[in-house]
């Protein structure tokens, strides 16, 4: 769920795939083996734009997530973002809930009954200091961080120098176990094909 176009969310997947900026002429030869390759992927690619449920409940747009995830058998739901959507939709039917917290707790029920993993992108609250994120950031009631199994953060810090440089901050990894020297791990953004590499430290 998004407020990305199907045809900006299709071709900025392909160039992540790929990892190679297919549009440059030295590539050309790679196209059709690469398309193929993608084709060949199991599953199929569902939108739901979040415009479409503009002064609907918090609860009928999981309502709907659910329905669709069921009737495809949809493995990943990727919902960007929290506050942008539950924004948009009509809270006036709950009553001692926050809107917020009464999402997340209904998506996280659809994740526990259909086994799908849900990525559910959140803004932090804006801190004036250039230290790293911690889970107080997120939420106001903390459900958000209570519910996930995994929270990933991407934090951008400025420089003794005046640039900056992005941060994968590994805060919370509920099921998995510690494989990285550090939980917070420094990466380069590769605008050629849409991705972030991390930065090998020797």
């Amino acid at each position: 769920m998004s407020k990305v176009t199907n045809v900006v969310l299709s071709s900025t997947t392909k160039k992540s795939r790929f990892r190679k900026p297919l549009y440059r002429h030295e590539n050309h030869p790679d196209v059709d083996r690469w398309l193929d390759r993608f084709e060949r992927l199991e599953g199929g690619l569902f939108t739901m734009n979040t415009a479409e449920f503009e002064g609907h409940t918090a609860a009928e747009v999981a309502h709907a997530i659910r329905e669709h995830v069921i009737d495809a058998n949809i493995q990943h739901v990727v919902i960007d973002n929290l506050q942008f959507l539950v924004g948009s939709t009509n809270g006036a039917r709950f009553d001692k809930f926050d809107p917020q917290d009464a999402f997340v707790r209904q998506i996280r029920r659809i994740a526990t009954d259909t086994k799908a993993h849900v990525t559910l992108v959140v803004h932090p609250r804006k801190e004036p200091t250039n230290m790293p994120l911690t889970l107080e950031n997120f939420g106001g009631s903390g459900r958000i961080t209570q519910e996930a199994d995994t929270v990933l953060v991407i934090q951008r810090r400025k420089n003794d120098d005046q640039t900056y440089s992005k941060y994968l901050h590994i805060l919370k990894n509920r099921f998995g176990q510690r494989k990285v020297e550090s939980d917070i791990l420094e990466m380069r953004f590769r605008p050629e094909v849409y991705s972030h590499d991390i930065i090998e430290r020797r």
